[in-house]
């Protein structure tokens, strides 16, 4: 084959195996050229790198051009120490890696009788010349300095070009593009809702190291994204233990005055007024406590290192709310209590030399039961519909969620980078509480007779007068009947690459890989009582036959 044609079937393979979203490397690297005085490259050069944030060192030789490439490294602060005989050894400090950045750094070294150590301080801020994405990163320094809610995207607002358009949106809108169009990550796995494609898990941010934003420009590997990519890196642990304990609280008792609502005065339609908050919503009295623990540290010093946190979370509420502003009597109350169990499990390790590993595990299980809703603008809706007697309280369902990750690096050489990956995300709701009504389900058939402008039994006068209904009668709303058991979605995602770096008139990467993904649902929404539907004076006909009737019709 010509060198020509190889090129292009290397290019054509390397961009199709992008098109599908699939498990995707957060790490960067670090890359340069050693030169000695006059300028000329450096052979043979030593360049180590180590971080607080890296398990070990990761370690290279320069080539014949005084290259070198550190790859799949994770985001984080490195000092690099290049060493060479006869050489003053160079050691550059400060060097901070963002998620998936390649940054270049450049060093020249002096020739010398006593080697010493240089200290390079003091350089500019080091730019991301090789990204083209345009994004933000907020790192642990900086969301643990800001006023912020307990999820990874209260701080979204802050960001250029993203909004929290929950309403409108619904949730992260990035450059305009709806919550639906944006891809969720955490430590590379995709947690994105299967069922609407908005955020499918929480992490809280005392779980969180960095969050990235990008807006545009990501790579293929985050195909079927037209908004924004969201990555999530969970904490790890180091070569000391270090450990929190935490608490939270909020509730009623800390919030001030609520603003009254303007809305149609529920007596006359054509006109508008204020209510009170209270009177429109309902009175809330309830609170918040969350607590929990964090810890991490290290297995085997500089090999293996680990990151466990805990966090549940306990809301009660009750609203009471006067039914006066339908025009009724007497009052609701809607208790809702709600049940979080939030952790991250994090291992990484450096079992040799050029192999790096690690693998992660998230948890937001997440129980409620009763129908007050948490925020306002369900609130309203739900108050506002309330039907009088009907118990709102009985009502709840349990949603685990989780997902799990595990990657491994593999440096070879110079030049070369293996990666495997693989990722897990599990999100289910199931076990319902839902009042059910005690008789079955009666309603009448809508399709009409030939010959007949309505369907009735009215017709028959044997029937008994309290069995007689009108046309379209049913005995209570069918939705009392009907009852989601069980909405399991799963997504599994396995990919292997091959990155080959060239020097040809620049650097060039060529990529090449393959990649598994298998989406899973199982959803049961099913009747919890018999409905029966009722056609009068009808012959039952289905699927083109004729099944006969009865005396009144069928059923």
């Amino acid at each position: 084959m010509k060198p020509q044609k190889f090129l292009f079937v290397v290019l054509a393979v390397a961009l199709l195996t992008g098109i599908l979203s699939a498990q995707v490397s957060t790490a960067g690297r670090i890359m340069g050229t050693v030169s000695d005085e006059q300028g000329s490259p450096l052979p043979g050069v030593a360049v180590e790198a180590k971080s607080p944030k890296l398990v070990g060192s990761a370690t290279t030789v320069t080539d014949t051009n005084g290259i070198y490439r550190l790859q799949a490294l994770p985001p984080g602060t490195y000092t690099i120490i290049f060493s060479l005989p006869g050489f003053n050894s160079v050691i550059r400090d400060g060097i901070v890696l963002a998620i998936e950045q390649a940054l270049v750094v450049d060093i020249g070294m002096k020739p010398a009788a006593v080697e010493a150590e240089v200290v390079v301080i003091g350089k500019a801020p080091l730019i991301d010349v090789k990204n083209q994405a345009h994004g933000s990163v907020l790192t642990k320094e900086t969301f643990s300095a800001l006023p912020k809610g307990r999820s990874f995207d209260s701080l979204v607002a802050m960001l250029p070009s993203v909004f929290n358009e929950k309403t409108l949106l619904d949730g992260i809108s990035v450059d305009g593009a709806s919550g639906a169009e944006n891809m969720f990550y955490v430590d590379g796995t995709d947690t994105s809702n299967l069922g609407n494609g908005t955020r499918g898990t929480d992490v809280s941010f005392d779980f969180a190291d960095e969050v990235q934003f990008k807006a545009s420009g990501y790579n293929a590997e985050y195909g079927g994204s037209v908004g924004g990519v969201i990555n999530v890196i969970t904490r790890s642990g180091g070569n000391s233990f270090h450990g929190e304990l935490i608490g939270y609280y909020s509730g009623t008792a800390l919030e001030g005055a609520k603003r009254d609502r303007l809305n149609f005065d529920v007596n006359d339609d054509t006109k508008a007024r204020y209510y009170s908050y209270e009177d429109y919503v309902g009175r809330d009295t309830g609170q918040t406590w969350e607590f929990g623990f964090l810890l991490g540290g290290y297995v085997v010093k500089d090999r293996v290192w680990f990151f466990g946190a805990l966090t549940p979370r306990i809301f009660d509420r009750t609203r009471t709310m006067d039914l006066a502003i339908q025009g009724l009597e007497g009052t609701n109350v809607w208790d809702r209590k709600e049940n979080s169990w939030n952790g991250s499990l994090k291992l990484t390790a450096q079992p040799a030399r050029n192999i790096r590993a690690g693998a992660s595990f998230t948890m937001n299980r997440f129980n409620f039961v009763g129908g007050a809703a948490r925020d306002e603008s369900d609130g309203e809706v739900l108050a506002y519909s309330c039907t009088p007697g009907y118990d709102y309280n009985v009502y709840g369902f349990t949603y685990p969620l989780w997902s799990a990750s595990a990657y491994s690096d593999i440096t070879l050489g110079n030049n070369a980078l293996l990666s495997v990956r693989g990722g897990y995300f599990y999100s289910n709701r199931k076990d319902p509480i839902a009042p059910v009504a005690d008789t079955p389900y009666y309603a009448f058939r809508l399709e009409q007779p030939a010959g007949y402008a309505y369907v009735t039994n009215t017709m028959f006068p044997e029937i008994p007068a309290e069995l007689q209904h009108p046309n379209g009668w049913q005995n209570f709303p069918r939705s009392n009947v009907l009852g989601l058991k069980q909405e399991l979605r799963t997504r599994l995602s396995f990919n292997a690459d091959f990155t080959y770096y060239l020097n040809f008139g620049g650097e060039h990467a060529f990529k090449a890989g393959a990649q598994f993904m298998r989406r899973a649902e199982n959803v049961s929404d099913e009747a919890q009582k018999p409905i029966i539907f009722l056609g009068w004076d009808q012959d039952c006909i289905a699927f083109g036959e004729n099944y006969g009737r009865g005396t009144y019709g069928y059923y």
